[in-house]
């Protein structure tokens, strides 16, 4: 075998040895997914309640999330499914309000690769 050969399996077993000590864990996803969430409940969800929702909370929407905060990485963690593909893996989690099922729900699938997160896609179910 020609040591151009060697050299290059040598490569591709670091990079590949690389991207599996890399790929983030279940409870790095549960706090980049909190983190995320969040943000959009904060900075989104208030502004495009439906109309009868944001009448009964009449102005009162960041109080009630306030008081939802602490359940979210639960609700993150038992409702994320993992695909592990060893150099990475893909997060699918389904987000919305037990019990409240005229709010929105939604699926966010997540790529996790080389310690970050790459958000793929985001849609609302029906």
């Amino acid at each position: 075998m020609k040591v151009s050969t060697v050299i290059g399996f040598l490569i591709l077993g670091a990079v590949v040895g690389g991207l599996v000590a890399t790929n983030p864990t279940p409870i790095a996803y549960q706090a980049y997914a909190t983190e995320q969430a969040s943000l959009y409940l904060n900075e989104t969800l208030c502004d495009d309640l439906p109309g009868a929702v944001a009448e009964v909370l009449q102005g009162q929407c960041a109080e009630v999330i306030a008081l939802g905060q602490p359940q979210i990485p639960t609700l993150i963690r038992n409702r994320t499914e993992r695909l592990n593909l060893w150099v990475c893996s893909i997060y699918r989690t389904s987000l919305g309000v037990p019990g409240l099922d005229f709010l929105p729900s939604y699926e966010v699938k997540t790529l996790g690769i080389v310690g970050r997160f790459i958000p793929l896609s985001a849609r609302q179910l029906p």
